[in-house]
């Protein structure tokens, strides 16, 4: 006599799989996400540095460059010749569907300069988009490279897909933006739980300072990171 499983023992191992795919799933997805985030922010800021150094050739170490030009005269002169640009919007802000959050989902707009048509922004041709916007910190000039790894397509959330970096001078290095300090601050000097408290920001959830944690965390987003807010 031939031995077979019965209709009711398939369907009641199927159920089981697809519990246990349910519950997997959503891990699975979300681990590969963080992957490739960091696979991305890693290369931008490969990208960053050596456009930095390559400005450097023609005008000199960082900290001999103009940083009196508003946002769109510095790009003009010091970015968009070193970058491999495949769009811009210059004078004109991003289409109006796009919509920029902080980690925990309030309005990150304004902040980010993407309502304002005066800060450049630039799609470069692997996708990713770079806003170059002149910022000054307790009364010193800096410039802010704010950046979107996957263009704007969504979530288009803080510490997701838009990271935050500085050019520190006059070194002429680009560093992960960390705040709490007059100029731009060495973000390592800080602690982790520095870091991670800035990158949570628990009464506003900005997530500003999340480039800055995973960096120091071996370009690694580990099980604290703030990525399910």
């Amino acid at each position: 006599m031939k031995k077979a499983f019965t209709l009711a023992e398939v369907l009641i191992t199927l159920g089981i799989i697809g519990v246990v795919a349910a519950l997997t799933m959503p891990s699975l997805i979300a681990n590969h996400k963080k992957r490739e985030t960091v696979v991305k922010l890693k290369k931008v800021y490969s990208i960053l540095q050596q456009g930095i150094k390559r400005a450097e050739v023609d005008y000199g170490q960082v900290d001999e460059w103009d940083f009196t030009l508003n946002s769109t005269a510095f790009y003009e002169k010091y970015v968009k010749p070193y970058f491999n640009v495949a769009q811009e919007f210059i004078g004109v802000s991003l289409p109006l569907d796009v919509s920029y959050k902080t980690l925990g989902g309030a309005d990150g707009n304004a902040y980010g300069k993407y309502s304002d048509s005066g800060t450049p922004k630039i799609i470069l041709n692997d996708g990713t988009l770079i806003a170059p916007a002149r910022g000054t910190t307790s009364g010193i000039i800096s410039f802010i490279f704010m950046v979107d790894i996957n263009g704007y397509k969504k979530p288009n959330q803080f510490g997701k897909d838009m990271f935050f970096f500085d050019i520190k001078i006059p070194e002429g290095i680009v560093v992960p933006y960390t705040r709490g300090s007059a100029g731009v601050p060495d973000p390592f000097n800080y602690t982790r739980d520095d870091l991670i408290g800035q990158c949570q920001q628990r009464s506003s959830s900005t997530g500003l300072t999340c480039a800055a944690l995973i960096m120091m965390d071996g370009w690694e987003i580990k099980d604290d990171y703030p990525w399910a807010n």
